[in-house]
C-alpha cells in the first residue's frame, strides 16, 4: 500500500514538472531569466522609459512570499503569482501578473495587472525590449487604476496591439479639452469606481498610439450615472440623450462634437 501511495505522489510530481517544462518552453527566450519566466514584478515602472536590472527586481528582492497562481488567469495565458508581504502587520496579500504579445525577436508588448493589498487594480501596457542578458528596456504606453485609466480589452491583431482605457466623466471631457479648467471631483465625477466610457486604441510596432473610437457605457437613465460633481447632472442628461438619439460608439470626430456640446450646454 505504501508503494502505491508513493507511486501516486511521484506520478503527480512528474506531471507538474512536465507541465512547467512545457509552459517554460513556449515562452520566448527574451522573456526568460535564469531558466524561468521573468518575474512579473520586474514589469513595473512609473517612468516613460526606464532600464530594469533583472538581478535587482522580483518577489525575492522585495522579500515577498509567493503563495499561489490564479488558475483562471493562468488559463488565459498570464504569468505571475499571488503573494504575501510580511513587512506589514497583518501581512498584506497582493498579486502580480502579465501577458505578453511578441513584436519582434527581442521586443514585446506586455500587459500587467497588479494589486498591492488594497482595493485597487493597477493595469499597464508597456513596450518591452530585451537589451541584454540582465537588462530590460520598458517604455510605458498607458496605465491606470480601475476607472481611472485602467487598461482592458488587450489583444493583438495584424501586428498591432489593441487596448481600451477606462474613462470617468472628467477624463472623457479632458481627453478632448486638454486645457479644461474644470476640476476633477468638484465639477465632474472622477472616482476609481465612476466608469463612464472606454477609449479604444491601436498601437503599431513603432509604439505610436491611435485613438480608434470611444464607447459609452450603455445606460438608459441618468439614475445609473455617477453623481459626483456640481455639473455632473447636466453631463449625465446630455450623455443619456446621446445614447438614445445617436450612438454608444463615437468616432474621434463625434467625440469632439459631444465635448463641444457639453461645454456649450453645461459650462457657464
Amino acid at each position: 500500500m505504501k508503494h502505491k501511495y508513493l507511486f501516486m505522489i511521484l506520478s503527480q510530481l512528474c506531471m507538474l514538472h512536465i507541465a512547467h517544462a512545457s509552459t517554460t518552453q513556449s515562452i520566448p527566450s527574451g522573456l526568460m531569466y535564469s531558466n524561468k519566466p521573468i518575474d512579473s514584478l520586474c514589469f513595473m515602472s512609473d517612468k516613460n522609459k526606464s532600464e530594469i536590472d533583472l538581478k535587482k527586481c522580483g518577489a525575492n528582492k522585495k522579500t515577498f512570499t509567493v503563495k499561489a497562481m490564479n488558475q483562471d488567469l493562468s488559463k488565459q495565458g498570464y504569468l505571475g503569482y499571488d503573494y504575501e508581504d510580511k513587512s506589514y502587520t497583518p501581512a498584506l496579500h497582493g498579486y502580480s501578473y502579465y501577458k505578453y504579445y511578441p513584436v519582434s525577436e527581442n521586443k514585446y508588448w506586455v500587459y500587467t495587472i497588479n494589486n498591492s493589498g488594497g482595493t485597487g487594480q493597477f493595469t499597464a501596457v508597456y513596450s518591452v525590449e530585451r537589451k541584454n542578458q540582465n537588462t530590460l528596456i520598458l517604455e510605458g504606453i498607458a496605465s491606470g487604476d480601475r476607472c481611472l485609466g485602467g487598461i482592458q480589452d488587450v489583444s493583438e491583431k495584424s501586428g498591432n496591439l489593441i487596448y481600451s482605457v477606462n474613462l470617468t466623466a472628467f477624463d472623457l471631457i479632458a481627453s478632448v479639452d486638454k486645457n479644461t479648467k474644470l476640476k476633477a471631483f468638484d465639477d465632474l465625477a472622477a472616482c476609481a469606481v465612476c466608469c463612464t466610457a472606454k477609449s479604444f486604441y491601436t498601437v503599431d510596432k513603432n509604439t505610436k498610439s491611435k485613438l480608434e473610437y470611444v464607447e459609452l457605457n450603455k445606460v438608459s437613465d441618468v439614475s445609473e450615472m455617477p453623481e459626483q460633481g456640481v455639473i455632473e447632472a447636466c453631463f449625465n442628461k446630455l450623455y443619456v440623450s446621446y445614447i438614445k438619439e445617436k450612438s454608444v460608439k463615437l468616432t474621434p470626430e463625434q467625440l469632439n462634437s459631444f465635448v463641444n456640446e457639453f461645454k456649450q450646454t453645461c459650462v457657464k
